[in-house]
């Protein structure tokens, strides 16, 4: 373990390893208000992954932990979607061998300063900006290079205006919500408007004219024909998964992970497709899914397991948001949620000129591509990055 020198009012960071070394309750306290992505329970599950370890930061103040920033070092092979390299196009700059040190969340996709344990805007600024500091500080002691991936604009907002000349924040990828209405299906109606309720209602009548039917299961039944729709949809879209590695992973979130459902749907007593939701605060988080290919378009089986049926069951258990994640934002978007940007902080990049204009490139047609499909993705935090990042005409 070891620890930085002691901050103003008795505030001391330290790397505490695994997440299996804090207290359970401080840990919930500290990550009040934050994703599903920062929460002990998922944290520990992402800390048994073999292709890296765990070196959480965790600041205290009194000998009271107060806030902290989970962080994983990959020595060797990095995981594709934690490659600040791979990530921003630059898979070819030959760097992969090096550490890296990644700030923020594995295994899922909402990065963020962990400060429920303090109030005040001012106070939480300040931890986040000292935790940012000792991750910065480890890397260079190290020798590693860093990077905090997927970071939202709230975090961010924290840090931006105390970073070092040298860092660079990137535009990475987006993250889609949608608000739950009130009345569930009805109040969905109404917002999304007439038109679009006709055609979402047409592919609602498609899943019960081809004979399906919805169960809610809880995680840990069905494991295999679970994995075996999984595999269907990994298969089509080209990820290296095998059949058995999407089982495991059912069966070891099953195992480790609590507070999650499944919408699945059934056809002639056969599971033809699935979506699984995990619970935190008054979010569902929409994870895994799987599709029957003979049935899926036909019965628009994906539609209504991840919008219409959750949109029912959230508002009828009191749930307010639905996270759906990245990818297909125009899908999501038209079925009325908002992209919200995430963000890439990298610390003091050693970029080529070319490497550089590579990574603008990628960002300027990400930029288009989100505003394009939601203007609302322009948000202050945005504009505050264009202006440092020196883009300001990107988004007038």
């Amino acid at each position: 373990m070891t620890q930085s020198q002691p901050q103003p009012d008795t505030w001391t960071v330290k790397d505490i390893g695994s997440v299996s070394a804090a207290d359970v309750t401080d840990w919930m306290t500290v990550s009040t208000g934050c994703s599903l992505y920062s929460s002990a329970d998922w944290i520990r599950h992402a800390d048994l992954m073999d292709d890296g370890s765990a070196g959480h930061l965790v600041l205290y103040e009194g000998g009271q932990l107060v806030s902290a920033l989970p962080t994983y070092t990959f020595e060797r092979k990095r995981p594709f979607y934690y490659d600040v390299d791979a990530v921003l196009g630059l898979s070819d700059r030959g760097s992969t061998t090096a550490a890296l040190s990644v700030a923020g969340t594995r295994l899922g996709y909402t990065s963020e300063f962990l400060t429920g344990g303090l109030t005040g805007s001012a106070r939480k600024s300040r931890a986040a900006r000292t935790l940012l500091d000792a991750f910065r500080d480890r890397c260079r002691e190290r020798g590693e290079a860093g990077a905090m991936l997927y970071l939202t604009d709230d975090s961010l907002d924290l840090v931006l205006t105390e970073l070092e000349p040298e860092d660079h924040v990137v535009l990475l990828d987006g993250s889609v919500d949608l608000t739950v209405p009130a009345g569930g299906l009805e109040g969905y109606r109404a917002v999304v408007g007439k038109s679009r309720w006709k055609q979402f209602r047409h592919e609602m009548r498609r899943f019960e004219d081809e004979g399906c039917e919805l169960r809610i299961l809880s995680m840990g039944t069905h494991l295999e024909e679970m994995g075996g729709l999984a595999f269907q949809v990994s298969r089509r879209y080209g990820h290296d998964m095998t059949l058995q590695a999407e089982i495991d992973k059912l069966r070891d979130q099953a195992e480790r992970l609590s507070d999650c459902i499944v919408m699945a749907a059934f056809r002639e007593g056969e599971m033809v497709g699935f979506t699984q939701f995990f619970l935190s605060g008054k979010t569902m988080y929409a994870r895994g899914h799987g599709v029957a290919e003979e049935y899926g378009r036909k019965a628009s089986i994906y539609f209504n397991l991840t919008y219409y049926a959750a949109i029912r069951w959230a508002a009828a258990h009191g749930y307010e948001r639905i996270d759906l994640g990245p990818d297909s934002f125009d899908a999501k978007v038209i079925r009325g949620g908002r992209l919200h940007s995430l963000w890439a902080l990298v610390i003091a990049p050693d970029w080529s000129d070319a490497e550089a204009r590579t990574v603008r490139e990628r960002e300027e047609a990400l930029l288009r591509q989100f505003r394009s499909v939601d203007e609302r993705v322009v948000t202050p935090t945005m504009r505050s990055v264009a202006k440092r990042q020196g883009w300001e005409a990107l988004v007038a």
